[in-house]
């Protein structure tokens, strides 16, 4: 068992403070009574320094690395367990969310016919306790800290609904369009510099530009344990990399871009395209490289909780860029 220094209060506000900095999750007000973990026990951790070959050290003192031979994480998670991942260590008495990525236990409240608690009367509520962090500066090293979070709700059956609202999300089969664009079809056509490009999705549909380019959202469900959640989704905007350096976003309405048809000419798009200014001379295979990134939002709901999903998808293609040169040929009859 090792021996850990808590007597400071202010250590948790200081950690806060660099999960904030270091990008982890939000902490909650530690001086919150009704928050039972404002002062966590201390937990029993293996760690590696990198110069004793594997002393146990105190996890809050020093930049060690973790010995992670670790297991299959365990606890709830979802209706179809996913136990694919690995547990870092063991922090004594605490089990390990693969989904939430935290060390975890029960809350301290738990709802009941007669107590409801976010007006659940089943179910139960668990909230995290640890998390790792991976710092870079002086050296690479991971480091356990104590958080400080919002419980989260797991179903009767240990359901999840965020994790449902991934499955529906899942057999939605979001992908990118194809690529549509002008200046032929790779790899012989060629766009020219000066005259607008245009950029559109090829083949919009359901599972490539739903909610807009007259698709209709995207709607599936998932259920588990007496729980269903629904979740719909909206292409919100589609991202290009033209290959230059320079990127083009299309949003809302025009994140599905217009096609390009004869008789529009040298016009620009009116929803999505691009001037080139140079050539792709001297790029790998004489091409520019466009990719197009898609990003739906989805909105889910079910089991009395709702939330919303970001889904990024890309694709690119090869773009030669070429210029027009006019010669002036003399007159041979002086004329």
């Amino acid at each position: 068992m090792l021996t850990t220094r808590t007597s400071s209060r202010s250590l948790p506000v200081v950690l806060c403070a660099v999960l904030l900095v270091w990008g982890g999750p939000a902490c909650a007000d530690p001086t919150n009574p009704t928050n039972p973990t404002a002062d966590p026990p201390p937990p029993d951790v293996t760690i590696i320094p990198p110069d004793d070959g594997g002393t146990k050290k105190d996890a809050w003192d020093g930049d060690y690395l973790v010995d992670a031979p670790g297991s299959g994480g365990s606890g709830p998670t979802s209706a179809t367990a996913n136990n694919s991942c690995e547990k870092p260590f063991d922090v004594q008495g605490l089990r390990y969310s693969c989904e939430q990525k935290c060390w975890y236990d029960d809350y301290g409240t738990q709802p009941s016919p007669g107590n409801p608690v976010n007006g659940h009367t089943d179910g139960k509520y668990y909230e995290c306790k640890f998390r790792t962090i991976l710092l870079t500066v002086p050296a690479v090293r991971t480091r356990l800290v104590p958080v400080f979070e919002d419980p989260w709700w797991v179903g009767p059956g240990g359901v999840d609904p965020a994790v449902l609202a991934q499955q529906a999300v899942a057999s939605m089969s979001l992908r990118v369009a194809e690529i549509g664009t002008t200046g032929g079809s790779p790899p012989d056509g060629m766009q020219i510099v000066g005259i607008p490009a245009w950029f559109w999705a090829a083949d919009p549909g359901e599972s490539t530009t739903p909610g807009v380019a007259g698709v209709a959202p995207i709607t599936r469900s998932a259920s588990a344990g007496g729980i269903t959640v629904t979740a719909t989704a909206r292409l919100d905007r589609t991202v290009w990399s033209v290959g230059d350096g320079a990127t083009v976003t299309c949003a809302g309405a025009n994140a599905a871009g217009t096609p390009w048809r004869y008789g529009y000419g040298g016009q620009p798009s009116p929803t999505c395209g691009y001037t080139y200014t140079r050539t792709s001379a001297g790029q790998p295979n004489e091409a520019y490289t466009v990719t197009a990134t898609a990003y739906w939002v989805v909105d889910w709901s079910g089991g009395g909780q709702s939330g919303t999903l970001t889904v990024q998808r890309s694709r690119s293609i090869p773009k030669r860029v070429g210029e027009v040169q006019v010669i002036v040929v003399p007159n041979p009859g002086g004329r």
